[in-house]
């Protein structure tokens, strides 16, 4: 196994997959881990696909062949039982995160089982369903990258300064959980480094106290149309 190989952890469609995807082009994918995903051929049973349509579009061409472990099943029985006990909003958004976790991290520490102690891949998570999977993979002496996926905590207080001069643009706008960012800072002192989309994104997690030695940035990517 190549000490180069990268083991990323995708919750949700983010990018189309463009981090696994180029990886995989390059030879360095060793496993993508996802909630969910449906290979060409594959349909959910009627009952599921009435509930969970979008569902249909998680896959992407360019990781055909490739290794996918996904949580598709236990991703069903998690959103049937949040809807059942009548959770939404960010107690959803947190539990859904904290699912997330328990599933890649039981895949990772039987992954990392295989690689020889000077070999250790790279793991790659996405911000705010990364902590613990990051804390295991740094224990294990993985470089750990963070995708940070908005401006953070920074872009929480504009908002919130904007909604209180004019509620009306959000009528149910609700602060972030306090855990919601204990957990993103732990991620992010436990990456190695940060990757962010834009200078504003670099400037805002500066302003929130990230170093900017860790932070990377890099601009989202763009596949032009097909004429």
């Amino acid at each position: 196994m190549s000490p180069s190989s990268w083991i990323v952890c995708q919750l949700g469609a983010r990018e189309h997959y463009a981090i696994p995807s180029a990886l995989y082009s390059r030879g360095l994918l060793q496993s993508l881990y996802t909630d969910a995903w449906l290979a060409p051929g594959k349909s959910l049973s009627g009952f599921a696909g009435l509930l969970f349509p979008r569902l249909k579009e998680r896959y992407e061409n360019e990781l055909d062949g490739a290794h996918v472990v996904d949580f598709t099943s236990s991703l069903i029985a998690f959103e049937l039982r949040e809807k059942l006990a009548g959770r939404d909003g960010w107690e959803r958004i947190l539990a859904r995160n904290a699912w997330f976790q328990d599933r890649a991290l039981a895949s990772l520490r039987q992954a990392l089982a295989a690689f020889p102690k000077d070999q250790k891949p790279v793991v790659f998570c996405y911000s705010y369903a990364a902590r613990r999977i990051l804390e295991y993979a740094k224990s294990q002496g993985c470089k750990t990258i963070l995708g940070q996926i908005d401006p953070g905590p920074v872009e929480e207080d504009m908002v919130t300064s904007a909604v209180a001069q004019h509620p009306e643009l959000m009528p149910q706008f609700q602060r972030v959980p306090s855990r919601y960012w204990d957990d993103w800072r732990e991620e992010c002192r436990l990456a190695d480094s940060i990757v962010v989309n834009s200078a504003w994104s670099k400037r805002a997690l500066v302003q929130a106290g990230i170093s900017a030695d860790k932070l990377a940035v890099v601009p989202l990517m763009y596949d032009a149309p097909l004429s």
